[in-house]
């Protein structure tokens, strides 16, 4: 999944003030409907780049954009 533009680039809201960030997601449930509901509102997201189904101590591993430092945790 990603919210690229159709050429693969970065939106234009990425500015030189723009960070990007991950962040680990664990859903409570793994039934298949779960993770459609989850994968399908994920695409709805302008901030979200990419987002990668993992195995692991969480389910999933996503890239965003923020508008700046404040929209980025550092925990």
């Amino acid at each position: 999944m990603s919210s690229h533009d159709k050429n693969g680039t970065v939106p234009a809201r990425a500015h030189e003030s723009a960070r990007i960030g991950f962040a680990k997601v664990t859903l409570r449930s793994d039934r298949r409907a779960d993770t459609l509901r989850f994968e399908n509102a994920i695409r709805e997201l302008d901030d979200v780049l990419e987002c990668f189904r993992v195995a692991g101590p969480f389910d999933y591993l996503l890239k965003f954009i923020a508008a700046d430092q404040s929209g980025v945790a550092t925990d």
